[in-house]
């Protein structure tokens, strides 16, 4: 995985489909970027921030417990899902990119079914309606802090934690952090100081196939019929096949650069990718289908 501390980030832009009809206030495209991890423990003496500190010791903690299981793990389990859930697809995204202190290159590689001559605007609009939202979000969750962190205080006892402070806590960090990042993105992007590069790329229509099937599954959950009725004709095409993990695993590896560390099966074989592949492709995965609901969700909003 990259590190938070990477100067490059690489990524997908890969776009929603459209739907039939009027125009919606409905995101464009998806973003996706591997999860960053935390760098390597300062050496003795070496001072760390505060903020690093906390993430590292919640870290640990977290993989304590859960590897212990029992009340407290599924605690945590349940705590790192309601904080997965209060990202929105782009702000994770930004959430992977490193501080404005490493940041110098970001790297999406598009479909071929992107026009190339859109790709900027593409990208731009999508970061300036994030940092919007999360000016908003920003405000939200500022004002629940001292209520949820009341709430938890009176409720529970640590080394349990609370339910409500930290996910909002996150939520909180991840907003203030998200519109920066966006805002410090767009201005630097203008200047110069930082490179946006766009790489066509046809492993990424594989990914592309992925993200139309979850977004029509997700509108037949929600019963949006004017997203089930374009995309049948779409989804039920034999060149559109069903997209298994190790195909996926495949285009973050040729797109990405995921070193899974082992050999992968032979072309054609239905083993699945090997566990450190699975971690990418899982986590892919569950960001797309955070994506198709926020994009049914604005679509049904028409």
């Amino acid at each position: 995985m990259t590190s938070m501390y990477s100067p490059t980030v690489h990524g997908f832009l890969i776009p929603f489909p459209q739907t039939r009809g009027t125009k919606v206030n409905a995101p464009k495209c998806f973003l996706y970027a591997l999860p960053a991890v935390l760098p390597p423990e300062p050496a003795q003496g070496q001072k760390e921030g505060k903020v690093m500190r906390a993430r590292r010791k919640w870290e640990k903690k977290s993989t304590k417990y859960k590897t212990k299981g029992g009340f407290r793990g599924k605690s945590f389990t349940a705590l790192d899902k309601a904080i997965a859930a209060t990202k929105s697809a782009p702000i994770e995204f930004l959430s992977r990119c490193p501080d404005k202190k490493h940041l110098r290159e970001i790297i999406l590689h598009y479909p071929a079914s992107m026009p190339e001559n859109e790709l900027k605007a593409t990208f731009d609009s999508l970061l300036v309606t994030t940092q919007k939202k999360a000016t908003r979000n920003t405000i939200v969750t500022g004002i629940l802090l001292p209520i949820t962190f009341g709430v938890d205080l009176l409720l529970f006892f640590w080394p349990l934690p609370g339910p409500f402070f930290p996910v909002d806590a996150v939520a909180f960090y991840a907003s203030v952090t998200g519109r920066s990042k966006a805002k410090y993105i767009l201005q630097s992007y203008t200047l110069g100081t930082i490179q946006i590069t766009f790489v066509p790329d046809p492993n990424v229509n594989l990914a592309e196939n992925y993200l139309t099937k979850a977004v029509y599954e997700r509108a037949c959950k929600k019963k949006n019929i004017n997203v089930v009725n374009y995309l049948t004709p779409v989804v039920s095409n034999p060149l559109n096949h069903l997209v298994t993990d190790y195909e996926l695993q495949q285009t973050l590896e040729m797109s990405l650069g995921v070193n899974t560390l082992e050999q992968p099966p032979p072309v054609g074989s239905l083993e699945k990718p090997n566990p450190i592949a699975n971690s990418y492709v899982e986590d892919f995965k569950k960001q797309v289908q955070k994506g198709s609901r926020e994009f049914v969700r604005k679509v049904a909003k028409k």
